[in-house]
């Protein structure tokens, strides 16, 4: 019985994981939660048991954080589980639309708070409107 319940309480907790703790944003309050959106492509990935670093390079910029510019060379870091929300599945020379906040050693992107972490060829149309016309600014003060 205990094993039961032991196995059951496991397997709820890997479900939970990763669920989004908050109600569901829009793209546009993920855009706004973000001190960074933009493309990158991907160059390689590295990792241990707890992150995976890719090296990518910003493509086209639609928010920075005054770190990211078109053409620079940035460390993206995200949770190497996918139940713990990591974006684990950037392959290299693809490009992808990322966003997320600055991080002590790069920039954080999650799952959770991904507008589209797919590739950009994917994004849906009217995310990659808004994105190029800027529809999603201004965003709200935060105080």
């Amino acid at each position: 019985m205990y094993r039961t319940l032991l196995l059951f309480a496991s397997v709820i907790a890997v479900a939970l994981a990763c669920s989004c703790r908050t109600q569901p944003k829009t793209p546009k309050e993920k855009f706004c939660d973000s001190t960074f959106v933009a493309t990158f492509t991907v160059w390689g990935k590295d990792g241990n048991d707890t992150h995976i670093f890719y090296t990518t390079v910003a493509d086209k910029v639609f928010k920075t954080n005054l770190l990211i510019q078109s053409g620079s060379h940035i460390r993206v870091i995200t949770n190497s589980q996918k139940e713990a929300c990591g974006v684990t599945w950037l392959e290299s020379g693809k490009k992808y639309l990322l966003n997320g906040n600055r991080v002590i050693s790069g920039m954080g992107i999650s799952t959770c708070e991904a507008i589209s972490a797919t590739e950009w060829s994917n994004v849906p149309a009217d995310v990659k409107k808004s994105l190029n016309r800027g529809s999603y600014l201004p965003c709200p003060d935060k105080n």
